[in-house]
């Protein structure tokens, strides 16, 4: 079978339930991938006694490839074959024990590369890993000769860890904010359309001498009420490209004038934690450069490697490439000059992990109280507006 066989196998196949009794009359259960129930039935004579039951399965829940569940996927893996379990058999553990059909393939495609001769590797790579973690490859690889696969397989999920806290800890100080932006719009939307016009239809014989905001609010309000189902249509129209546009962030998000400062911090922390586990597992940073792309939100990792191969160290490399503070410089080339280059990048990364905090405390004091204050001014502008009319009947009695 070839590589590409077995990377689009999977896809045509179908999931099948099957229950058969072994020679000893033992009654068994499981899942099996096959095109068809007849092909399904076939693979499972050769190993069963008597068959049955096979019927399709359709435990359809969708499962994400992300980060998250890849750091599930190897520290699960890490832990059987600490277990003493073997690769294949750990992966049919896996298989069996998936909660979706979708899961369940994910694992059988594995089993099947594994069984026809293809390197965990290479495996991992036609599964997405590369995707996720540009490293997994090499590292793999590399554990597959020298006999350290469990420890290389808990690594790299503690790496995936690790930068899932760092994203987190990027969208906590948001979250609230945008929570209560939310359900003020929602409110101040209704307040116009519902309310608004009560006060309008109040006014109705004296529109000619309202206030200028009275009447702007009063026009806005008639705009939302009169074209509510357009204004839904055209919300719904920018959802599909907001969507596609937040699923492509990585390639803008970091140009942004003020959160893209502190993705771009995130960045540099993601490139040395990579930099120092390649050093780690003895990979040259040549290597871990190039599969790290071109660029990497904002940093031009294509620069550093062009540089690299000219004969400039590490630090003069990613001097101007990427916005590294000069404290982040020095203890690199202090690294460098006591060849402890893994520690250097590890220490270098922790400083630039304690800016990222500091930026980020700074936002959480500042974010919250704009937010309030500029809701409270919206909702504050429509009550004035509304009540104008009565305070200026007021002064005329």
């Amino acid at each position: 079978m070839s590589s590409e066989q077995a990377r689009l196998r999977p896809h045509a196949n179908k999931v099948w339930r099957w229950q058969a009794i072994s020679e000893d009359g033992t009654t068994l259960k499981g899942r099996i991938a096959a095109p068809s129930r007849q092909e399904a039935m076939q693979r499972l004579s050769r190993q069963y006694h008597w068959i049955t039951d096979v019927k399709r399965s359709y435990r359809q829940r969708r499962t994400r490839n992300n980060a998250s569940c890849w750091a599930q996927r190897l520290t699960t893996l890490s832990q059987l074959l600490a277990a003493g379990i073997g690769l294949s058999e750990a992966l049919q553990q896996q298989a069996q024990a998936a909660v979706s059909d979708q899961e369940f393939l994910f694992w059988d495609s594995l089993v099947e590369r594994i069984t026809s001769g293809m390197p965990l590797s290479t495996a991992l790579e036609h599964a997405g890993i590369a995707t996720t973690l540009v490293l997994a490859g090499p590292l793999v690889s590399l554990a597959e000769q020298s006999g350290g696969l469990t420890h290389t397989l808990a690594n790299l999920a503690s790496q995936l860890e690790k930068r899932l806290a760092l994203q987190q800890r990027l969208i906590a100080p948001a979250r609230y904010p945008a929570l209560i932006a939310l359900v003020s719009i929602f409110m101040m939307v209704a307040m116009m359309i519902y309310i608004v016009p009560v006060f309008r239809d109040l006014y109705g014989n004296e529109s000619s001498a309202l206030p200028l905001p009275t009447s702007v609010l009063f026009s806005l309000s008639a705009l939302l009420h009169n074209h509510t189902l357009l204004l839904l249509i055209l919300l719904f129209a920018t959802l599909v490209p907001s969507i596609v546009a937040w699923r492509k962030r990585r390639h803008w998000l970091h140009r942004l004038p003020w959160a893209g400062r502190m993705v771009r911090s995130a960045a540099r922390i993601e490139l040395l934690d990579s930099l120092a586990l390649g050093q780690r597992s003895n990979i040259g940073l040549d290597v871990t450069l190039s599969r790290l792309g071109t660029h990497y939100h904002g940093i031009a990792v294509g620069k550093i490697l062009t540089r690299l191969n000219l004969g400039f160290s590490i630090t003069e490399s990613i001097r101007d490439s990427g916005g590294f503070s000069p404290h982040t410089l020095s203890i690199i080339a202090n690294g460098t000059r006591c060849g402890q280059l893994a520690s250097a990048f590890e220490h270098a990364a922790l400083l630039e992990q304690r800016q990222l905090e500091r930026q980020l405390g700074r936002v959480e004091l500042l974010i919250e109280p704009v937010m309030m204050l500029a809701l409270t001014l919206g909702l504050g502008a429509i009550v004035v507006a509304l009540y104008l009319p009565i305070f200026d009947l007021g002064q005329r009695l």
